[in-house]
C-alpha cells in the first residue's frame, strides 16, 4: 500500500476517505488509533491514507482537487 494522504485528525481521513470512495478508488486509514498512545506529545503524520500502487496516482488527483476546492463531498 501507498501513502497519499498524511492527516492531522481522524476526521480528515476519514473525509479523504470518502473522496476516494465516491471516485471508485478502494483504501484505508493507518495509524488512526496512535495518537491516544501519545499523550502529551503532538502526534506528527500519525495518520495515514493509503491505496494500493496502481490507485496512487489517481488518488492523489481526487485529493489535489479536493485541496484547491474543486470537488466537494
Amino acid at each position: 500500500m501507498e501513502t497519499v494522504f498524511h492527516a492531522a485528525t481522524s476526521l480528515d481521513a476519514h473525509l479523504v476517505q470518502q473522496l476516494l470512495e465516491r471516485a471508485g478508488i478502494p483504501s484505508r486509514i493507518d495509524g488512526e488509533f496512535l495518537q491516544g498512545g501519545a499523550g502529551e506529545l503532538p502526534p506528527g503524520n500519525l495518520i495515514r491514507v493509503r491505496v494500493e500502487p496502481e490507485h496512487a496516482a489517481e488518488a492523489r488527483e481526487v485529493i489535489a482537487e479536493w485541496e484547491r476546492g474543486q470537488l466537494t463531498l
